[in-house]
């Protein structure tokens, strides 16, 4: 009998909202942005407007936690 993995990998739900936005943006697929970041397929285009999606949402993200604290 097969013993039941202790850790199971869940499913980053901010990483795959940026994937969809990424992929509207361009006008592609959500599989081929999952790839591209994964390393399987190369395309600037689509690194460039995943990595300037990520760092606005952060940079947003740090500044309502300014505005808003969290104590």
């Amino acid at each position: 009998m097969l013993k039941k993995p202790t850790k199971t990998k869940k499913r980053n739900l901010i990483r795959a909202a940026r994937v969809e936005k990424t992929a509207n943006v361009i006008g592609v697929s959500p599989s081929l942005v999952q790839k591209v970041l994964r390393g399987d397929r190369s395309n600037e285009t689509v690194v460039k407007v995943f990595m300037e999606i990520t760092e606005r949402e952060n940079v947003l993200i740090e500044e309502v936690k300014k505005l808003i604290p969290f104590n």
